[in-house]
């Protein structure tokens, strides 16, 4: 078995996607790979919402930049410093899988969940991208 050269971390930034993260630097340290952690905005308000909020809340664009600065905080916290970060806007699923494509990924690590409950009735994120991703995806338990 050859040891992956680019790992793909998707995260949500939570506690739980930790465990991915300290499973990457494993890899990572055993063979040299480089690591892209990926965080994706799958929320952005409509638009009869938007004139409301703070513009850094109203556009994709200013909760991607936001997203960002926590991101820096998560992989810090994680342990993988060293990493890439990407951050994008759009449907987690497609997003990993495009991403993965587009970077040349060839090992994706995910926990089989995140914090939300209702993915579980009309489908995980983690499930399709095990599913549709054309690279190998190792999927681990937070409290593994």
């Amino acid at each position: 078995m050859d040891l992956p050269k680019h790992i793909l971390v998707p995260t949500d930034l939570t506690e739980a996607s930790a465990m991915e993260a300290r499973k990457a630097r494993a890899f990572a340290d055993a063979g040299g790979a480089k690591i892209t952690v990926l965080h994706v905005v799958d929320y952005v308000p409509p638009r009869y919402i938007a004139p409301g909020l703070p513009e850094i809340l109203s556009s994709e664009a200013g909760l991607v930049e936001r997203a960002k600065g926590y991101l820096s905080k998560w992989i810090e916290k994680a342990g993988i410093e060293d990493s890439e970060c990407v951050v994008k806007a759009g449907s987690p699923k497609r997003i990993i899988i495009d991403t993965a494509k587009e970077l040349g990924v060839d090992l994706i690590i995910m926990c089989t969940q995140g914090e939300r409950g209702i993915a579980r009735l009309v489908g995980s994120t983690t499930h399709g991208v095990l599913h549709d991703a054309r690279c190998d995806v190792l999927v681990v338990h937070p409290k593994a």
